[in-house]
């Protein structure tokens, strides 16, 4: 019984610590992206993408915006879709709307690109899974802690 409960904990450990691993990788991501160089652009299209139900056990419906926009680095039109990193993921709730709201077309933004790979271009440079990785991450490192000192102290 012991043994078991301590293995979960470690298990439940590794797996906070591995998801904590992939939330800063994406956070260091984000942070190279936002001292990328940056040039003027236009936005090109906004709409609602509907997605799955997501939800138990009241299925609430997801969302997610696709906003197409153009810009130009060294002479060549360059056209991309990533408003910020993970944008592709559906969510629940209104940020997908207020997001189509925000880049209406023809208006004027600013575009961070890659240097390196010029078509690798972000309008807003963090990512949106960073917040939510984090605490899970942090909950299950926490819990698997708990169980493994549970476990030691008996």
């Amino acid at each position: 019984m012991v043994l078991n409960q301590n293995f979960t904990g470690i298990a439940v450990g590794v797996v906070g610590l591995g998801l904590m691993a992939a939330a800063l990788v994406q956070f260091r991501r984000a942070m190279r992206a936002s001292r990328w160089p940056t040039v003027p652009g236009r936005i090109v299209s906004a709409r609602l993408e509907d997605g799955p139900l997501m939800g138990r056990p009241i299925p609430v419906a997801s969302h997610r915006a696709i906003v197409t926009y153009s810009y130009e680095v060294a002479g060549a039109e360059r056209v991309s879709n990533r408003v910020f990193f993970d944008d592709q993921l559906f969510r629940t709730g209104d940020d997908a709307r207020d997001r189509v709201r925000k880049y209406e077309p023809g208006s004027a933004v600013q575009v961070y690109y890659d240097p390196q790979n010029p078509s690798n271009a972000v309008l807003e440079p963090y990512t949106g899974s960073f917040d939510t990785a984090k605490w899970i991450a942090l909950a299950a490192a926490s819990a698997g802690a708990v169980l493994v000192a549970q476990c030691w102290t008996r």
